[in-house]
């Protein structure tokens, strides 16, 4: 009992530190070398890197573990690795949605969304119940589809609720609870799980983010940005060394940053 309370104090710390240590240093552990134009780290600590074409799999020690490619899907727009043991690979180009396991194998046949009534999707993301969610840009609504690709639910259109034109550019579930839509030009729109609106937190400029401590992580004019959605509290450090950073996520007491020449590099947090 005593080593777990003094793990739990030494996390609290290093949290702490994290979060208001604007002046804290850092430590260059890993740079990927290949190109990346984006990437996504799973609860385990696994970093998903994609140059566009083909997904990497790599683990906290940055050592490749496994890649997925299939280039009849055309490029790959985003993954969803909220759940490592189903990862949700999104095609844009081709309104294609594929999942793959955790060695990054296809579990099924990928849905093609324009079957599923889709005029055309501009975000998708996994789903609590083991299903999707889908915005469709035409008809302005988000749409969740079970296991089975069956549509379960369907918000009302956004217009009717917002009064400006959204171009989401990232969309994910937070811990079952709430589903996050987020737009450059008009902030984070926040839903319940079922897709009833919440909130508009008009906080401008990002293009996408990630979740860390139940809080989105994401960069604003190169501030890296902690946002808790319950209390619109929102805290930020610089990034490390100066970096010219497009994304960002934390695992630990590490920063995984996606710089602007699509450079991956992750960085330790010395204090």
């Amino acid at each position: 009992m005593k080593t777990i309370k003094f793990s739990l104090i030494i996390f609290c710390l290093s949290t702490a530190t994290l979060i208001y240590g604007q002046t804290a240093s850092y430590t260059l552990l890993y740079e990927l070398e290949q190109k990346a134009v984006f990437f996504k780290v799973d609860v385990f600590g696994n970093i998903y890197v994609s140059d566009g074409s083909v997904l990497f799999q790599y683990n906290e020690q940055m050592q490749l573990q496994q890649s997925y490619s299939d280039f009849s899907m055309g490029k790959i727009h985003s993954i969803d690795v909220s759940n490592p043991m189903k990862i949700l690979l999104f095609s844009k180009d081709l309104m294609r949605i594929s999942f793959l396991n955790n060695k990054l194998a296809v579990q099924n046949r990928p849905y093609l969304l324009s079957d599923l009534n889709i005029v055309q999707a501009a975000a998708v993301a996994t789903s609590y119940d083991n299903g999707f969610w889908v915005y469709d840009i035409v008809k302005d609504v988000l749409i969740r589809f079970d296991a089975s690709a069956k549509k379960v639910a369907q918000s009302q259109p956004l217009s009717t609720l917002i009064s400006n034109k959204i171009n989401p550019t990232a969309l994910l579930e937070l811990g079952g609870k709430y589903l996050v839509l987020c737009d450059a030009v008009n902030g984070f729109f926040i839903f319940d799980r079922f897709g009833t609106y919440l909130k508009n937190i008009p906080i401008v400029g990002a293009e996408s983010f990630s979740v860390w401590n139940e809080k989105l992580v994401f960069v604003v004019d190169n501030k890296i940005q902690l946002l808790s959605i319950d209390n619109i509290d929102l805290q930020h450090f610089d990034v490390p060394n100066g970096e010219e950073v497009i994304d960002v996520a934390i695992k630990g007491k590490n920063i995984i940053l996606l710089t602007k020449d699509q450079k991956l590099k992750v960085y330790q947090i010395d204090k």
